[in-house]
Parts: structure tokens; sequence; C-alpha cells
């Protein structure tokens, strides 16, 4: 069951990259980003690439961003962004030659909830398929065993647009590698012009997420592997309870229900690091969403994850609470957890387990 180790990198045409403004063509500077790459490949490490417009974001709690910056480049148009593309392309090519890259996994996400800001390029036109399918065309042109994929769909939210995306995959010969899909237990909403989060109710709401993404991928008649690219309990990187044993619980519960039914699941996220704030002070663990504290301190759920990772490849049985696996010289690996679902208490003071500061208010 051991793993590949996988980076996700995302938002590299950023402003603090340095790449380019997105107004012009040439004079591109990947300074920063070899920095980055190297290191990845002399490490043996993985790509997965989001090429996809992200905020740099921490959120609170459903509403209350911590802080909230725009910080992608802004393309002035299409033939800007095709440009940076392709060259960017040829440099991690030449770089790191076509036998390192061919095992790079690239994703172009979708920001159906921030639009247009999560648009690839300025365009009044803007179709994401376009992006998606020259992103597809010029990676396949360098190998066919590059990963394409995408669109990092949010399956509650704008099931409209995954269909119609998967269905202009098929009809422009570019049918991804693997269908993306982002996953977080919250049902998200539209109230008039506000997009809204309300934490699920549904224990068993993954695995229920998984089978109507697996029917979408049926009715568009797409035979992909199927990968969570983002996955985790909260959307909140203030919450106590992620640097709990409830999480690590949490992780292998759901784990155990959906492990055989997609190809990859990718949690959300490696370091606090990437969350740390003026408000989380001097404290060792601040409730952020990841498998490590800042101060490299491993947290509960790195070592359900390690656990996973240590089970042989044979499963030979899984209920609740207990996961049986075999390797071929007949060894067995058991592990036992003790998972609770949250008492009704949470879904009333969400914002309090969200918030701790709030707790006594």
């Amino acid at each position: 069951m051991c793993a590949p180790i996988i980076f996700r990198p995302f938002s590299i045409f950023s402003r603090p990259m340095m790449i380019t403004d997105g107004r012009r063509t040439g004079g591109y500077q990947y300074d920063r980003l070899d920095l980055v790459f190297d290191f990845l490949v002399e490490h043996h490490l993985t790509p997965f690439l989001d090429m996809g417009v992200r905020p740099n974001a921490a959120v609170k709690a459903d509403g209350e961003a911590v802080y909230f910056e725009a910080e992608c480049v802004q393309f002035a148009s299409r033939s800007v962004w095709e440009a940076t593309v392709s060259d960017f392309v040829r440099h991690i090519v030449k770089r790191y030659g076509v036998e390192t890259v061919s095992g790079w996994i690239f994703e172009i996400s979708c920001d159906t909830i921030h639009d247009p800001e999560g648009n690839c390029y300025s365009d009044s036109h803007y179709q994401h398929i376009d992006a998606f399918s020259y992103l597809y065309r010029e990676l396949k042109a360098v190998s066919p065993r590059i990963q394409v994929g995408g669109p990092g769909a949010i399956v509650n939210w704008n099931r409209s647009f995954t269909m119609d995306f998967l269905a202009s995959c098929r009809k422009l010969s570019c049918e991804p590698d693997f269908v993306s899909m982002f996953l977080f237990p919250y049902d998200t909403l539209s109230e008039g012009e506000q997009v809204v989060h309300r934490r699920a109710i549904d224990r068993y709401f993954e695995r229920e997420q998984v089978a109507q993404m697996e029917k979408m991928l049926a009715e568009s008649g797409i035979e992909s592997r199927l990968y969570i690219s983002e996955w985790k309990n909260s959307l909140s990187n203030r919450d106590y309870l992620n640097d709990s044993c409830f999480r690590a619980a949490y992780m292998v519960e759901q784990i155990e229900q959906i492990w055989d039914r997609v190809d990859m699941l990718a949690i959300w996220m490696a370091s606090d690091w990437v969350s740390h704030y003026f408000d989380t002070g001097g404290r060792i663990a601040n409730g952020g969403s990841g498998l490590l504290t800042k101060d490299m301190i491993q947290k509960p759920a790195y070592y359900a994850l390690a656990f996973l990772n240590s089970m042989g490849d044979c499963l030979v049985r899984k209920d609740r609470g207990d996961l049986i696996t075999s390797c071929k010289q007949q060894d067995f690996y058991i592990l036992c957890y003790n998972y609770k679902w949250y008492d009704c208490s949470y879904f009333v003071n969400q914002k309090d387990v969200e918030d701790p500061s709030r707790i006594g208010n």
C-alpha cells in the first residue's frame, strides 16, 4: 500500500514567482521556480502541478477569512497565456529532460466559485475547456505518458459545469488521463449572489460524493482515473480538531470507505506553514490544516497516514474500527481505530469549534 511521494505546487504563474507580468510575451524568469523543481527532482518527488488560478488564503470559519489574496498573474489575453504555457513546457523539458517530465502530473482546476477571478486569462468569451485543451496538447506533444487532468470539480456545486467539461473533452479528443475533484464535507449553496458553505451532516458524505462523480463519468462515457486532488475534514485553517486524534480516526474511516474507488487521494495539506499568519502567534499548534506543525511536530493525522502506508498490499478485511491486510510473505497488518461521529452540538456551534477564541464569549 505504500504510496508514491507526490508534491503539489499550485499558482505557478503567481506574482511572487515573478515569471511574467502577464501583459507581454518573452523575457520569462524561472529562477525561483527552478529552485523548487530542482529540489523535487533531486529528492525523487513527483510534482503534481495545478496550473489553474488559485488564491492565497486561510479560512477561520465559514465566511471568515484570516487573509485572502488573489496573487496569480492576470494574463491580458489568451494568446499571452498560451505563449507563456508553451515556453514553460519547453523550459522544464530542456532543464529536466523528457524522461523526467513524463512522470509528472498536470491538473488545470477551475475555480467556479470566484468567477471570473478564477479564469486563466482575460477574455469575454472565456471557456475553461479552451485552456485545458491547449495545455493538454502542449504536454502530450512532449510525451503521451504525461498525465493531464482536471477540472478539480466540487461535485455538489455546478454539476452542469463538470458535465459540460467532460462532454467537451470527448468532442475535442482531449479526454483527460484523470478526472479530478476536490472533496470537503460541506454543502456548497448559493444565497443570491453569495456562495456559502454549510457543514454536511451526512456521515457518509465522502462516499456519496465519489458515487456521484462515478455516475457523471459513466454518463459522459469517459473512462479515466478518478483523483481526489484535495481532501480534508474541514475548510478551516484554524480548527483545533485539525490537531486532534479525531482527525486521525476520521481519515482512516473515510479512506476505508473509498480507497478502492479512487485512484489517488491527496490529503490537504502537508504543513501548517502554508497558513502561518500574524494570528498564530507563538503557539505550537494553532488548528492549521497540516499533517505537521510549523515546527515539524507530527500530528495524529500524520501517524494515521503513516500507518496506512505501512499496511500490506492485499486486503483481507475492512470493517468499522479495523482494517486487516497481508503481503506475499503472509504477514498480516492490523490497523484498529476508534472513530466517533460528531456530537450534534458541533453543527450548532461550529464556529466555536473552528475558532477557539470564541469559546467562553
